[in-house]
């Protein structure tokens, strides 16, 4: 596995990190909605005001980002974007295990949404024990629960 850190990402890497986003993400956007420049960046601006973004880096490097956002009675992962000369180096499975580290202790269930075009995405989550949820033409709804342990009551 390749050896990475993460830190809350700072504005002056907004551009780098928006542009990653359409560097991974362009082609499933494009197949079902088409690329709108303008809607795409303040898709991305309100996701960066809401959510907390965290940049990944690796070799001295910004590789990619996370971008969480934490409700009452679940969390969401809103965008795990990691560059793709650095997928498939267990980057991604790592930081989806700190996250449902996190939600098991909070006991909070996990939601998230892929591209029904990004077939790979979908795959990673299962094989992390993400189930399937309701499918619609253009997402995949997918969660993840933690063991909630009732104390044998």
């Amino acid at each position: 596995m390749t050896l990475y850190t993460t830190k809350p990402a700072q504005d002056d890497l907004f551009e780098a990190l928006q542009s990653l986003k359409e560097q991974v993400l362009r082609h499933h956007v494009e197949s079902i909605w088409g690329w709108h420049e303008d809607w795409q960046r303040q898709n991305f601006l309100g996701n960066w005001e809401t959510c907390e973004t965290q940049s990944i880096h690796a070799d001295h490097q910004v590789v990619g980002f996370m971008q969480t956002l934490e409700e009452a009675d679940h969390l969401i992962l809103k965008t795990l974007c990691i560059s793709p000369a650095y997928q498939n180096r267990g980057i991604g499975s790592a930081l989806m295990r700190t996250l449902q580290d996190h939600a098991q202790v909070r006991k909070l269930p996990i939601r998230l949404s892929v591209y029904v075009t990004n077939l790979r995405a979908e795959s990673f989550y299962r094989r992390l024990g993400f189930l399937p949820g309701n499918r619609g033409r253009d997402f995949q709804h997918m969660s993840w629960s933690p063991n909630v342990d009732d104390g044998g009551e």
